[in-house]
């Protein structure tokens, strides 16, 4: 049932599998520069003795209702991370694989299968020579990649080529460019169409720095390809990644889209470089270009305006750009500058007087807005009932107002009919933002991490919502939620509805700091949240493992093996993995499914994507878990 799937002996060449992942290394040097966790005066655990005093007095844990105390647990276990030990790291330098998941690795894979494919219609492959940088090639694309690139064989069909910009169907005009050479496939830039593929009718890029800002993947083509796309990427992720038989894998569901799909990003990081020669007496002298990466090339591209973010944040860009100008000759270096929206709202009377302000300009709402759910988000999601009764359609604004308080304080007034939100941008990394998603207020670090794209997010936590409990109702209930990677607590404020206790954990203090606040904005009386790496969250939570629910949002990188041993040692119930990466998600979620020769393992119930960037090539993944029940313990 368990039995690896065969690999190609070029991929155990090129990269390891996921089944050597045993021996990969750990992410994090646990309790290293970490702020010391914030106690109360008389439960300061400053030695063993304290400790110990701690431990003794867990019949404090529990509350007079009978439920645990989340916030009691939370500073003992916190108190018990500060004394313990640092751990050694796992490291084998035969096995770098915490590589897994990279875009080459992704384009190793899939350029191994395509040429498996050629392989049957050639006599006699011949060696691929690599051809001299600045070659210019005519392609035609045969796939659209995970990474958002068309690949394309070359004449010989011994080798593949990854072209930004293009879908299959295309034939196009690509150039190579200096580079490490691969086995299997090599980076080319792209130049032109020479013949457009049927998949670009009718689709107009929204940026006009399209084929040359690297942000953006997949703007020429519809919404709705876009979507189907990214339900393949996740597919080819659990195919390639989990080493689990395809048996064990569940259908992918059609991927939920988000209601916006341009001006949705409510973070942006444009940079600049710091000129090579700056003179200032030279006539000409020009500020250096404010943006983003070029494809394939390591300059800046000068951005004015990215359509895919938020109007207030290009405002901002614009405002950003302009100090820039001003400042640069007094730099020694570049910078990357932050750009974060935050959100005031204040409910809507009659008798309110209008603020101060020195402009205002009315706007009607744009085309996307009049319509509760955009047209390219219905379009996209067609007559399929089950999609259509996730997604929570967006509020429509009655009027948008752009005003200002200050030559560098824009605002932009959404109203709506019982209440308007005052959207402002930041630039400063240590100020808090404010973001409202459905009925919860959220507080964060600028700097911190937080979902990109609110217009979606309201959705996303319902779903998560309505599908974390079990469907067998039989057995104990499940009261307990562990929100580990739990950053200022999106998931354990967003489920805490359904949970008598929450317990959050994060390596970041900051955001484990915004999690406790945002647990009071929101009237949360039992949550508890720790600021320490999520290898502890098991070593002392005393939940019962049978009505508990953990809830696993890591990095890219993905989860740490110590983290999965224990997590399947002390077997929740059941386990929802959220991901950025849904390469790195398949490995672990195939290591759950195993069971890492723990106690307990996993069979996966449901798979499905999320787009929280449109226009790009990547996806966010939600795969439920629930425990195998079994005689033995570990899953036979």
């Amino acid at each position: 049932m368990f039995a690896s799937r065969p690999l190609y002996s070029a991929r155990l060449k090129t990269f390891p599998s996921a089944a050597r992942r045993f021996q990969r290394s750990i992410h994090w040097e646990p309790f290293k520069q970490i702020p010391r966790q914030t106690i109360p005066v008389e439960q300061e655990a400053e030695n063993q003795a304290d400790l110990d005093w701690l431990f003794r007095g867990k019949n404090q844990i529990k509350l007079p209702s009978g439920e645990y105390n989340a916030q009691v647990i939370a500073t003992i276990m916190a108190a018990r991370a500060k004394h313990l030990p640092p751990k050694r790291r796992r490291f084998d330098r035969s096995n770098p694989a915490s590589n897994e998941g990279t875009p080459d690795e992704v384009l190793t894979i899939e350029a191994v299968d395509l040429l498996e494919k050629s392989k049957a219609q050639l006599e006699e492959r011949k060696t691929y020579k690599h051809p001299e940088a600045q070659t210019e090639l005519e392609l035609e694309i045969v796939e659209l990649s995970s990474t958002g690139d068309g690949l394309a064989y070359s004449p010989d069909k011994n080798h593949i080529y990854a072209v930004p910009f293009s879908v299959q169907g295309d034939k196009v005009l690509a150039k190579t460019y200096p580079q490490k050479p691969h086995p299997l496939f090599t980076h080319v830039d792209f130049i032109k169409v020479l013949k457009p593929s049927p998949k670009r009718e009718g689709v107009t890029p929204g940026c006009k720095y399209f084929t040359t800002c690297s942000g953006c993947q997949l703007q020429m083509i519809p919404y709705e390809d876009q979507l189907q796309h990214k339900k393949t990427i996740v597919e080819k992720a659990f195919k390639n990644f989990s080493n689990l038989d395809p048996s064990v894998i569940p259908p992918v569901g059609d991927t939920i889209g988000s209601p916006l799909q341009y001006g949705y990003r409510t973070k942006l990081t444009p940079h600049y470089d710091r000129p090579k020669r700056v003179d200032a007496q030279k006539d000409g002298d020009k500020p250096p270009p404010v943006g983003f990466s070029k494809k394939n090339v390591r300059v800046v591209l000068d951005i004015e305006q990215c359509p895919i973010g938020t109007p207030i944040l290009n405002k901002g860009l614009e405002i950003e750009r302009a100090k820039v100008a001003e400042t640069y000759k007094t730099r020694k270096s570049g910078a990357t500058i932050l750009l974060r929206e935050s959100t005031q709202r204040r409910s809507v009377s009659p008798l309110s007087a209008p603020e101060p302000a020195q402009e205002q300009e009315q706007e009607q709402p744009t085309d996307s807005a009049k319509s509760s759910t955009p047209p390219q988000a219905a379009e996209a999601n067609g007559n399929n009932s089950d999609i259509n009764g996730i997604t929570v359609p967006v509020p429509t604004p009655l009027s948008i107002q752009h005003r200002s308080t200050s030559a560098t304080k824009p605002q932009i007034v959404y109203t709506y009919p019982t209440y308007k939100d005052i959207k402002t941008y930041t630039s400063d990394s240590n100020s808090f933002t404010t973001e409202y998603i459905a009925d919860w207020t959220f507080v964060s670090r600028a700097n911190s991490f937080f979902q990109n794209n609110n217009s979606i997010l309201p959705t996303f936590i319902k779903y998560v919502r309505d599908n974390c409990l079990p469907r067998n109702t039989q057995g104990p209930p499940i009261k307990y939620l562990l929100d580990a990677y739990c950053g200022s607590g999106l998931f354990a404020i967003g489920l805490s509805p359904l949970f008598s206790s929450v317990l959050g954990i994060d390596i970041d203090a900051a955001g484990v700091e915004a999690a406790r606040e945002n647990a009071k904005l929101n009237g949360l009386t039992n949550a508890g949240f720790i600021a320490a790496d999520a290898d502890v969250l098991f070593k002392d939570v005393p939940f019962p493992s049978d009505q508990s629910l953990v809830v696993i949002d890591p990095p890219r990188k993905g989860a740490s093996i110590d983290f999965l041993e224990q997590l399947c040692e002390f077997g929740p119930k059941r386990v929802v993995y959220v991901s950025c990466n849904v390469h790195t998600q398949a490995r672990d979620v195939g290591m759950l499914v195993t069971g890492l020769s723990k106690k307990f393992r996993y069979e996966i119930e449901g798979l499905r994507g999320f787009d929280f960037f449109p226009q790009t090539g990547h996806v966010e993944g939600v795969c439920f878990l629930n425990r195998v029940e079994s005689k033995t313990g570990n899953g036979a």
